[in-house]
């Protein structure tokens, strides 16, 4: 032990003695009463027995720093497994254990360069490493973890990137149809080449064949000069539903192209490159694993990747067994007929067995491989109607090379008819409405003069109903006198 110079600890002092039993009884910990059958061997250590010996106490060996150490057996606990366990499932290529969710945490377990040059340097027992050290002492033994772990988190994910960019493909696909096909489309296109013309006339942009796309999102802040309220726009619909009813349905024929102004096409372009680019990746990788099996293989037998043929079984591999390689080390052990060489070479490829890595991996390119290939040929093709889509409507003045933007002046070209054409029958609605209490209104006046009129049939019956009601109170007096007069004379 290296003294402390200057300090009080500089002398060497000496021990003091005390009564260790005494000592212990105090501040050792309480040890729980273990529960025995009478009868049964080995009781429990009397109060005499002396304690352990230093010699005989084996310390742990931390080989990470505190806060590191801390932080992986938090994760640990996590899992719920041992590093040994973690090592085990990451080899099986187990997807409950090393899944989308996990994928992340395992990545933090990894490792670092100071880390790995500490577990190198450690020459002694991995049993005595703390729970934290070991683990990583295990994960070290796994070549090219990082990428490994890369390369499942894209297995696992490879099924749905897929179907999103075969959505994006078909969206693309509908949408450039939709617009070549729309028979109402090119009515309304019709109605407004018309009213450009006539607008133009006399100027270098009348008299025109055809118009470019951009042209259609200014029709709404084109204004009457006499009438503010009314928009070239609000005209055209107007016009169609006067003359073209049918034309006034086209947003119906858009259902995709409204889809398609909302895509990021820049974005699925570039996750169909990287789809292909992480896909290559583990092919090369496959093809290493390929190599070193391939010593092992059958004379005229190989199990590329890349190959048309089927993927090598989990049995495949040199013909051997795909089991634990601790057990098939004693197995092949236990051959003293075999020499040295052949031992060294089946242990070997034990161990490469225990990786099933390359097994799971290169089933995976045979079916993720043409998957890819027809999806980038589907999206090639789709591109290329979204170009005769452009070319058709003369969409050459466009800057942008996104194809959301040329959807977009469809949609909301469409979105501002539909627009406004709720807006017309509204005021229709509304103004039929005015016109019909109007109406309502002078034919109740009408009626009311008319009976008010001297002449009128009402007028003569309600004469006659007065002239029978004077007639009647006459004869009741004429009665009421003669009843009278009788009495008078007596």
């Amino acid at each position: 032990m290296t003294k402390i110079t200057g300090t009080v600890w500089e002398e060497t002092l000496d021990d003091v003695s005390f009564d260790i039993q005494d000592f212990t009884s105090i501040f050792g910990e309480k040890k729980k009463k273990s529960r025995r059958r009478r009868g049964s061997a080995g009781s429990a250590t009397t109060s005499g027995s002396k304690l352990r010996s230093n010699e005989n106490f084996n310390p742990v060996v931390s080989l990470l720093g505190a806060k590191r150490e801390e932080n992986i057996s938090i994760m640990l606990k996590r899992f719920k497994m041992t590093g040994e366990d973690i090592k085990k499932a990451i080899l099986d290529m187990d997807d409950e254990v090393v899944s989308l969710d996990s994928i992340p945490q395992l990545a933090k377990l990894i490792p670092n360069d100071e880390e790995l040059q500490a577990i190198e340097n450690y020459d002694g027992d991995p049993s005595m490493l703390s729970v934290a050290s070991k683990l990583q002492f295990d994960l070290s033994s796994i070549p090219n973890l990082t990428n490994r772990l890369e390369y499942c988190e894209f297995r696992l994910r490879f099924a749905k990137a897929v179907q999103k960019l075969s959505e994006f493909v078909q969206t693309l696909k509908s949408a450039s149809e939709e617009l070549m096909a729309s028979t109402r489309l090119r009515q309304v296109l019709r109605v407004v080449l018309t009213l450009g013309n006539f607008l133009n006339a006399g100027t270098r942009r009348g008299n025109c064949y055809g118009f470019q796309v951009q042209v259609l999102s200014r029709l709404s802040t084109t204004k009457s000069p006499t009438q503010k309220d009314i928009t070239l726009l609000k005209y055209i619909c107007q016009l169609m539903m006067d003359h073209f009813e049918d034309a006034c349905l086209f947003t119906e024929d858009l259902q995709h192209v409204l889809t398609a102004s909302k895509l990021d096409s820049q974005f699925n372009q570039s996750e169909a490159a990287k789809l292909r680019l992480s896909l290559d990746k583990l092919k090369g990788q496959v093809e290493i694993e390929r190599k070193k099996r391939e010593p092992f293989l059958p004379r005229g037998r190989t199990d590329s990747a890349g190959s048309a043929g089927p993927p090598p079984s989990p049995t495949a591999s040199g013909g051997e067994e795909n089991v634990d390689f601790a057990t098939e080390n004693k197995r092949i052990r236990r051959f003293a007929c075999l020499d040295e060489k052949e031992i060294e070479r089946r242990i070997a490829l034990a161990k490469l067995n225990e990786d099933r890595f390359y097994i799971i991996m290169t089933q995976f390119v045979h079916e993720a491989e043409p998957q890819l290939v027809a999806e980038e040929r589907k999206l090639e093709d789709a591109m290329n109607s979204v170009n005769e889509a452009r070319k058709y409507f003369t969409d050459t003045d466009c800057k942008s090379d996104k194809v959301e933007d040329f959807f977009s002046i469809w949609a909301d070209f469409a979105e501002e008819c539909k627009r406004m054409i709720e807006v017309i029958r509204k005021q229709k609605r509304a103004e039929a409405e005015i016109r019909e209490r109007e109406e309502r209104a002078k034919q109740e006046a009408a009626a009311r003069a008319a009976a008010a009129s001297p002449g009128s049939a009402s007028n003569k019956k309600s004469k006659s109903r007065f002239k029978g009601f004077f007639s009647r109170s006459k004869k009741n007096k004429d009665k009421k006198s003669a009843t009278a007069s009788p009495r008078r004379r007596k």
